[in-house]
């Protein structure tokens, strides 16, 4: 529910929901898979750079059609 609430309010990486949310990055990642396959956020198409000097999928809320 907080995760799927933050990238309501903002999109974001798993990395940024992790950090603004204080919990682990392993159960954001969780939330995240679970939320896309419900069908209720979707990959954005934009990345952005994680403190690892890699990139991530910015998570955004799917439009309901």
């Amino acid at each position: 529910e907080q995760v799927f609430e933050y990238i309501k309010s903002e999109a974001s990486t798993n990395y940024q929901i992790s950090d603004n949310l204080n919990m682990p990055l392993s159960s954001v990642c969780g939330r995240c898979r679970e939320l896309q396959l419900l069908g209720l956020i979707e990959d954005s198409g934009k990345r952005r750079q994680t403190p690892f000097g890699k990139t991530a999928i910015v998570w955004q809320k799917k439009d309901q059609q």
